[in-house]
């Protein structure tokens, strides 16, 4: 999802049902974000939860053939390319958030 139309979609929840809360948080080194709107909506308390992150090109793997060696593993991420995805949840009677699935259609 791009920038612009999450924009609209916050927009809109705003429009239809009325304050929203707007929270944001830096991930991966400055080079990723959160972003949750969290608003009362029609199945109670609900949360939009975006998270923006580098692409993940690959892994690399360090480690030794002794005996009792360290493994280490490295992710590698993109300069310049960026995944975005969008995850809903809505707050569960046991006081949890819950989430929604979404139809793909």
């Amino acid at each position: 999802m791009n920038d612009a139309k999450w924009v609209e979609i916050m927009d809109m929840i705003e429009e239809r049902f009325g304050d929203a809360e707007f929270e944001k948080e830096s991930t991966h080194e400055g080079k990723g974000s959160i972003e949750r709107m969290l608003f009362n909506g029609p199945m109670g308390e609900m949360k939009l939860e975006r998270v923006k992150a580098p692409r993940l090109l690959g892994e690399k793997t360090q480690y030794s053939r002794r005996i009792g060696g360290d493994v280490k593993v490295d992710k590698v991420y993109s300069e310049d390319e960026v995944v975005t995805h969008v995850k809903g949840y809505k707050m569960g009677t046991n006081g949890e958030w819950e989430q929604i699935e979404f139809p793909l259609s």
